[in-house]
């Protein structure tokens, strides 16, 4: 069965040198035949191009131009061919100019041709191209003669999902690459193209759609310029909240009038909160991470992540009270522990104390009991307790639900997991670096994408790395963590510290904020160790196993399990 594709008006900016609609036209009508150069596609992947056919639509519209005048040309008959007639009052000359669609704005100087192509698509619910989103053009001496080409190349997007509603589909390019904007085009080439004009644009374009995707592949067409896309990010929304995002390093060469297919890609509902990319924690399961450190603020009793996966609330090493910061630590008055009424935030926490984050008791028998922080309603993460936010194992220990392997999730993810190659690397899971500043450790998805542009990681897997072995912007991370990364910064610690040597006189201090990072895992004690488990890195390793003892205050990075297969 033949695809057919319904091109209707271009939504784009024209304008016409000395000739405006209301200028005055040859009386009469007259026709003009016009046909359509059919796209074609390189691809053996997704589309054969024997089953992709344009065709004109009952109200399409050209602009046709002789020289010294334009009109509009409505289609008269023809419909859902390849070939129809067009009729509008135009007197011919030896070359005359058709362009799709019309619009009473358009610009011709010389042999170039200006037109605006829109940011904004919009997918029909009967054809495929969005509504005038492919631009054409062509010469003509004969009214029966006249052959438009198309201006733009197409991405053929296939996706499917499981029952995944969907809204729009936006495709962010390279930094360089200009997606939209103004254009302009030489009608006298023998294969016309439009090149770049101005420094209006940007190098992003919308998709708007309605769709279910089911586990049948569902076709989305996407009109682009010809040229080279250096790398894309293809985002997925349902409404306004991004649920999907995949990238690709690789460069496609998009002509004018040739389709360009991806893989048929599956579309996995993200949860609100959290960052794109699966990670393996057993042979069974897979997990998404959240967006940032957890953190909490008493005076309202609200948790939330943490804005970027850098953040940490921080403070300085080795300070008695009064503390600078005192979100994470115990001083006279006006701090987390004391204050009721604190409104700033907190972001290391004794083991299992999500029922009660600010327990300053200086002593482990009122830490016994481990309450997951991830069943509390976290706001910008569902703000739902019953969401399926968790804490990763430590561990086999007896009774545990999350088991991942002899040494528990942690360890299955950085030492034993299957992932991707990066920079060379097989199974790459992990890599030290400094992200806007702060040290931490990068965590690759089980899929990861390095973008094109960026500086590749070294020392993959490698423990005793230095955290600047790898430095990164904010601009460069977020199409690193595009491709499937999370980061966990060096948030430090908060400890008991007795410095006179009396039991009831102790202080909580911090430690090591910026050079060791220490997330809790849900794991209680081992029989041969003193205090429950958690998961650390330094300037010499990285940890998967190590324990101690209740009281102390560490992070927490929340992840949610993955229901798919």
């Amino acid at each position: 069965m033949k695809k057919s594709l319904s091109i209707i008006a271009l939504a784009a900016l024209v304008m016409l040198a000395g000739c405006k609609k209301n200028e005055e036209q040859p009386t009469g009508s007259t026709k003009l035949i016009a046909g359509i150069e059919q796209q074609k596609s390189d691809s053996k992947t997704l589309l054969n191009p024997n089953d992709l056919t344009i065709t004109w639509s009952e109200d399409d519209h050209l602009f046709v131009y002789n020289g010294a005048t334009g009109a509009d040309f409505a289609l008269s008959t023809g419909a859902e061919t390849t070939k129809a007639e067009f009729t509008g009052d135009c007197t011919f000359t030896d070359s005359n100019l058709a362009v799709y669609p019309y619009n009473d704005n358009i610009t011709v100087e010389g042999n170039m041709v200006t037109m605006t192509l829109p940011a904004v698509q919009t997918a029909p619910t009967s054809s495929t191209f969005g509504n005038g989103a492919n631009p054409m053009l062509g010469v003509f001496s004969d009214f029966n003669s006249l052959m438009l080409k198309s201006l733009c190349g197409v991405l053929c997007l296939q996706l499917t999902g499981d029952n995944v509603a969907i809204t729009k589909i936006e495709l962010v390019g390279g930094a360089a690459d200009k997606l939209n904007g103004t254009f302009e085009a030489d009608y006298t080439a023998a294969i016309p193209a439009l090149a770049k004009k101005g420094t209006d644009g940007t190098n992003k374009v919308t998709l708007n759609c309605s769709a279910t995707l089911t586990a049948t592949p569902q076709k989305f067409f996407v009109v682009l310029p010809a040229g080279t896309l250096h790398g894309f990010t293809m985002k997925v929304y349902n409404g306004d909240n991004e649920i999907f995002r995949k990238s690709t390093a690789t460069n496609i060469n998009f002509q004018a009038n040739y389709v360009e297919s991806m893989m048929e890609t599956t579309v996995t509902t993200v949860p609100q909160g959290a960052v794109s990319g699966l990670y393996s924690v057993s042979p069974t399961l897979k997990v998404y991470f959240s967006m940032g450190n957890l953190q909490y603020q008493r005076s309202t009793d609200t948790w939330r992540f943490a804005e970027n996966p850098w953040d940490f609330v921080g403070g300085t090493d080795n300070e008695y009270p009064p503390y600078e910061t005192r979100g994470n630590v115990e001083g006279s008055t006006n701090d987390s522990f004391n204050d009721a009424n604190y409104t700033g935030w907190m972001d290391l926490y004794g083991w299992g104390t999500g029922t009660n984050p600010t327990n300053d008791k200086s002593t482990d028998e009122y830490y016994l009991t481990f309450n997951d922080w991830g069943n509390n309603a976290i706001s910008n993460g569902g703000n739902d307790a019953s969401y399926g936010w968790r804490t990763l194992a430590g561990g086999d220990h007896e009774g545990s639900s999350n088991y991942g392997g002899a040494y528990g999730e942690w360890n299955y993810l950085l030492k034993e997991r299957d992932a991707s190659t990066v920079n060379g690397v097989d199974n790459g899971r992990y890599a030290k670096a400094t992200v806007n500043g702060v040290p931490g450790l990068i965590i690759f998805a089980d899929i990861y994408t390095h973008p094109s542009g960026v500086a590749q990681p070294d020392n993959i897997n490698v423990g005793n790395a230095p955290f600047d072995g790898n430095n990164y912007t904010a601009a460069e991370w977020a199409q690193i963590t595009a491709g499937g990364a999370t980061f966990l910064p060096t948030g430090g610690m908060r400890y008991w510290f007795n410095p006179y040597g009396y039991y009831w006189y102790q202080f909580h201090w911090l430690y090591s904020t910026s050079i060791e990072g220490h997330y809790w895992a849900s794991t209680g004690q081992y029989s041969w160790h003193s205090g429950p488990t958690l998961f650390d890195f330094d300037s010499d390793d990285v940890y998967t196993l190590d324990n101690s003892n209740n009281k102390n205050g560490f992070s927490v990075r929340l992840v949610k399990n993955y229901e798919g297969n």
